[in-house]
């Protein structure tokens, strides 16, 4: 049997068998930080998943680029201040070798060329969004 030590409401220790008079017998299903109002024991929430996005080989974000329709535009674009963004933005992901959207940068360059290159829709495609 499971017993639950609660402080302030809150389940700070749990243990098979009753060590003293002071746990209470739960339903074996307790954890330490669920909550406890007298009589029920609430389940603690659980955190948030972090958003996982691609990571692309560079071969591979190349042609997700192709495939959107965006490579024209890209070609096109080269030739302004945002096309000079985009080639720096490139050249970063060449060196590297990946283009992982996991990294606060690397998905905020792919969004910077919206909407001049690519739709948001095309750009969530991209990412995994």
């Amino acid at each position: 049997m499971q017993y639950a030590k609660v402080e302030s409401g809150y389940v700070t220790n749990v243990a098979v068998g009753q060590p003293d008079s002071s746990w209470i017998l739960t339903d074996g299903t307790v954890s330490i930080g669920d909550s406890y109002d007298g009589s029920v024991f609430t389940p603690k929430p659980q955190p948030e998943q972090e958003k996982q996005y691609t990571s692309y080989s560079y071969a591979d974000f190349v042609e997700a680029l192709t495939d959107s329709g965006a490579a024209r535009k890209i070609i096109i674009a080269k030739k302004t201040d945002a096309g000079a963004d985009l080639e720096v933005f490139m050249e970063i992901a060449r060196s590297r070798g990946v283009v992982d959207f996991n990294n606060a940068t690397t998905l905020m360059r792919l969004n910077g060329l919206v909407p001049s290159m690519l739709t948001q829709a095309q750009a969530d495609e991209i990412t995994g969004e």
